[in-house]
């Protein structure tokens, strides 16, 4: 077995009471069987040892524990400071859990990258009422550290809570900020519709190109994202004035005949502020209809946006009064759509507060 930590002097086989395994496996990566169960004892081992972050319920006693997300190549280390809420306390099992998940990427072989590495981390302190995210000033004496299988320390680089961080093809930032990705989409669009002014495709060829290359890039993150209706305006503009007139329209028509349906006399002309609002609220419902761990995550965040709105009735379902106090957001963005459309979302056991009575205790 040849591995970054060398080259083994014996050799391995399956024995009678292995499971199965067919194919090639030395330096194959598509081998699902050996990549699964490598990767299922990796993520329950590094689980075991590791602080994580707890999302509570508001009301009753549901739970969502994590400690790290992965996907291939791709790990996310989580970590919070539950006894002194304090970032010297966050910070210390920050990296005490980074520290594991890469001794135990040593120990099955593999080395981490870590010039490509970053920490970051939200820090909250209370002023005047609100709470406010507290400067790295405040804890600037602190850094994460990790060593490799050889012992050898790296600085790892610290990211201000501000600053976007490039995740599986979406730009993620701590506090929800959706500046940079818009941004990324924006560029995006103008390269792609570049592209397409120079072009010499007829009307089929253009329209193939709008709805199997350009669209599928642009609203990649559309299912997760929050853009305002002058920001889809923006993407909406530059994708109108290149296609358009390549699908033999004029530039000049009403938009409200190129958005419409083909049934009521219309282009059928995809409209992005459309898209976003179809992919949000189909991300939403078929993930909590599936009732994975992605569901029990979106049911606790709804049952404490719920208690923060003061609303009594559930949150998705009433959508027709202004929450201004609230701070914007995936599920208040859904619900200020839904109240657009005129529309609603039922979900089925979400919690609402109850209605207080004179003499409760």
């Amino acid at each position: 077995v040849c591995t970054a930590a060398g080259t083994s002097t014996i050799s391995y086989r399956q024995e009678d009471e292995d499971i199965p395994l067919s194919g090639e496996i030395q330096g194959k990566g598509d081998i699902m069987a050996l990549w699964t169960l490598q990767s299922h004892t990796m993520l329950e081992t590094h689980n075991s040892q590791c602080p994580g972050v707890i999302l509570e319920h508001a009301s009753d006693d549901t739970v969502s524990e994590r400690t790290i997300d992965a996907y291939v190549d791709d790990a996310d280390n989580y970590a919070d400071a539950p006894e002194t809420n304090d970032a010297d306390e966050a910070i210390t099992r920050l990296q005490t859990s980074a520290q594991v998940w890469a001794d135990i990427v040593a120990a099955t072989g593999g080395l981490m990258a870590f010039h490509k590495c970053n920490w970051q981390i939200l820090v909250f302190t209370a002023v005047g009422g609100y709470v406010l995210y507290r400067s790295r000033t405040k804890f600037q004496d602190r850094e994460i550290y990790l060593r490799n299988h050889k012992g050898l320390r790296s600085k790892i680089e610290y990211k201000a809570h501000t600053a976007a961080n490039k995740g599986l093809g979406v730009m993620l930032c701590p506090t929800g900020d959706q500046k940079a990705e818009f941004a990324r989409r924006l560029q995006q669009t103008r390269e792609s519709v570049a592209r397409i002014a120079t072009s010499s495709l007829n009307i089929t060829e253009t329209y193939l190109t709008l709805k199997t290359r350009v669209l599928p890039k642009i609203t990649y993150s559309f299912p997760i994202t929050s853009f305002t209706v002058r920001q889809l305006k923006a993407l909406a503009v530059l994708i109108d004035n290149a296609f358009i007139p390549k699908l033999g329209m004029s530039s000049k028509m009403k938009r409200i005949a190129v958005y419409a349906p083909l049934e009521l006399g219309g282009a059928n002309f995809p409209s992005i502020e459309s898209l976003q609002d179809q992919m949000g609220i189909d991300h939403f419902v078929r993930s909590v209809q599936w009732g994975k761990e992605l569901a029990t995550d979106i049911r606790i965040v709804l049952s404490r946006v719920q208690l923060y709105s003061g609303l009594c009735t559930p949150f998705l379902e009433d959508c027709s009064i202004k929450l201004r106090h609230m701070e914007d957001g995936w599920l208040l963005h859904l619900r200020q759509r839904l109240a657009h459309l005129n529309g609603s979302i039922w979900v089925e056991e979400a919690w609402t507060p109850k209605l207080q009575r004179v003499g409760d205790a």
